[in-house]
Formats: C-alpha cells, sequence, structure tokens
C-alpha cells in the first residue's frame, strides 16, 4: 500500500557498508555508462540515504 508518493509496482534496494560506499558506485565509469542504456529501458528513480544497520 502507498502512503505517500507515487506507487512504483517494483522496488529494489541494495545496501552498501557505507554512504560514501553508495556514492562510490554510482560515479563508477562502467555504472555511469550503463544509465542511457537504462534511461531507455524504462522509466526509474534512484536515492542514496544515508542510514544505519
Amino acid at each position: 500500500m502507498t502512503i505517500e508518493g507515487e506507487h512504483r509496482p517494483r522496488q529494489f534496494i541494495v545496501w552498501f557498508a557505507s554512504f560514501e560506499q553508495a556514492k562510490a558506485c554510482y560515479a563508477d565509469p562502467e555504472y555511469q555508462a550503463s544509465l542511457p542504456i537504462a534511461a531507455r529501458a524504462f522509466d526509474r528513480e534512484l536515492s542514496i540515504l544515508e542510514g544505519s544497520a
């Protein structure tokens, strides 16, 4: 049930050991090279959240 915001039929959550690791993964040249393909394949929303385990 969506309480706030747009309902998304799928959600994928990835946990990283640190906020810095998550940002580094996003900035990785290989990942950045894949973004144009992902943009053509589907609508997406990505967030990097700082938290604790």
